[in-house]
């Protein structure tokens, strides 16, 4: 009867271990979806606070989108605008003007 005794803990353990398994997916899942209720929540809440803010009427529908950082021509002129800079600072003044003597 040793051996049905372990076979009978083995497989209430086995029971356990997949009911523990079951309970934390569970768990896991109704985690998952609160935060994805609170997430549309706050998206909704923010949504509404730029329509007031816009003077918008709160039915207003508008969808968001990513913004490139910076537009060709944007980027071309703060590259014109940085070299103008790093020219303008003294120790790289006295450098170019040092190099420019030794020519």
């Amino acid at each position: 009867m040793g051996c049905s005794s372990s076979t009978g803990r083995r497989l209430q353990q086995e029971a356990v271990l997949k009911a523990d398994s079951l309970r934390i997916t569970a768990q896991r899942s109704k985690a998952l979806y609160q935060l994805l209720l609170f997430m549309q929540d706050t998206l909704a809440d923010q949504k509404e606070t730029l329509n007031r803010l816009l003077a918008a009427t709160s039915s207003a529908e508008f969808t968001v989108e990513m913004v490139p950082d910076s537009l060709p021509e944007e980027s071309i002129f703060a590259r014109s605008r940085e070299k103008a800079a790093i020219e303008m600072r003294p120790e790289i003044k006295a450098e170019t003007i040092k190099k420019n003597k030794q020519r």
